[in-house]
């Protein structure tokens, strides 16, 4: 606890009281929160040829009953308030950008036809597709995502600039990865996203995405036969997945919770919303910087 600064010590602190868990838990997930926050503007230099990202894949691993839902509700609270406070002062913009873009679209479809026909010239064509190709369109912030496909996944990571999160008080991930719903699952979007490696998506009805810097968070909590499942999953043992995340595995303190509890004080929450805030208003440049 020693190597968190105040505002995020006392939070995890307090949420840990008034939980009746293991403080590693919400420690844990605060590690998850911070590299939310930071991954894609900032890159760590171990030495001239050894560079790492800021991301981190951590799961907590605990019984049912072990309050797993009430403490990631609390350290990523902050986290999505903010996103829902940004999204609604600029919902004016995005609805904007939004029909700049469809109208822009629909005249390139009439002007296509009209090139086709002789009624238009080819240069106001490429005019009109040049706009298009430079548009940037003002996206909703998404800084996390739960129930979310490998396909879908690298599309919130194109839109978002390499960045993405998945915060989930459940493992169902695992089942997604494991081919639960398709015996044919591409894991790959989650090795890279965790190394920082290149992401390069060209398939038949599906826009090519390119992705130089990815960078995915990851923070689940699951319970043991959950781990044991995929602890024993080939696929992701041989190609390194497991490998990837940090696990907690508290020690449980059922038996032993209080019931007369502190809350946790006006002045932590405040202080933690205010340390989160300021990070994720710490815009992320063309290039992360380097530390």
């Amino acid at each position: 606890m020693d190597a968190f600064p105040p505002a995020i010590r006392d939070y995890v602190l307090a949420v840990a009281e008034t939980t009746q868990t293991p403080v590693d838990m919400a420690a844990t997930a605060a590690l998850a929160v911070l590299a939310l926050c930071q991954q894609g503007k900032y890159r760590i230099k171990g030495k001239d040829d050894w560079i790492e990202p800021l991301n981190l894949f951590t799961v907590i691993v605990a019984e049912p009953s072990e309050r797993k839902s009430a403490v990631i509700s609390h350290m990523a609270g902050a986290v999505h308030r903010f996103e829902a406070a940004y999204n609604q002062q600029h919902a004016a913009a995005i609805e904007r950008s939004r029909v700049e873009k469809r109208i822009l679209e629909k005249q390139q479809r009439n002007l296509e036809e009209m090139v086709l026909k002789g009624k238009a010239q080819i240069e106001d064509l490429q005019d009109v597709s040049m706009q298009l190709a430079n548009f940037r369109e003002v996206m909703p912030m998404r800084l996390y995502v739960d129930d979310v496909t490998t396909e879908k996944l690298t599309s919130v990571l194109s839109e978002n600039n390499g960045t993405a999160a998945i915060l989930s008080a459940e493992g169902g991930i695992f089942d997604m990865l494991s081919g639960i719903y398709t015996k044919n699952v591409n894991i790959d979007v989650f090795l890279k996203g965790h190394s920082g490696d290149s992401i390069r998506v060209d398939r038949i009805g599906r826009n090519s995405e390119s992705i130089m810097n990815p960078a995915l968070t990851i923070l689940l909590t699951v319970q043991p036969n959950v781990l044991s499942e995929v602890m024993q999953n080939g696929t992701f043992r041989g190609r390194g997945l497991t490998a990837r995340f940090l696990y907690c595995m508290p020690t449980s303190l059922v038996g032993r919770r209080r019931f007369h509890t502190t809350p946790i004080p006006q002045e932590a929450t405040s202080s933690y919303e205010r340390f989160i805030k300021n990070l994720l208003e710490d815009e992320q440049s063309t290039t992360p910087e380097m530390l």
